[in-house]
């Protein structure tokens, strides 16, 4: 099975500072595994999202990185989804899609404003 890489291009409300939140796919015994591996390769702004539980439905790890934003009270610009080793660009699952908006409840958008990719 191929591994879903996500990041989301945030900033924090209330010092203005950008923040850049990423996860990977899999249980979450499987993330924290990958996340030991790539830390050391990672700039040290990049803050890795807690490994929760995804729906046993979602096939991307959107509800990952939305738990960690809302945990944290920020502000989304821009999301980045796709397949690790291929460069390949991907959408949210249809799951996510279908739920969005229990995904994206109490969480601020701001789609577009930094020059960010999303999709």
């Amino acid at each position: 099975m191929a591994i879903i890489i996500g990041s989301l291009d945030c900033i924090d409300p209330r010092t203005g500072e950008p923040r850049l939140i990423a996860t990977v796919s899999g249980s979450p015994e499987e993330a924290t595994a990958i996340y030991e591996v790539i830390r050391p390769h990672l700039n040290p702004a990049v803050l890795l999202a807690s490994p929760v539980e995804l729906p046993k439905e979602c096939e991307c790890v959107v509800p990952r990185l939305y738990a960690q934003v809302r945990s944290m009270g920020l502000i989304v610009h821009g999301m980045t989804l796709g397949v690790y080793g291929t460069g390949e660009r991907i959408q949210p699952c249809r799951y996510c899609r279908e739920n969005s908006d229990s995904i994206l409840n109490g969480i601020r958008l701001e789609q577009g404003q930094r020059g960010v990719t999303t999709g």
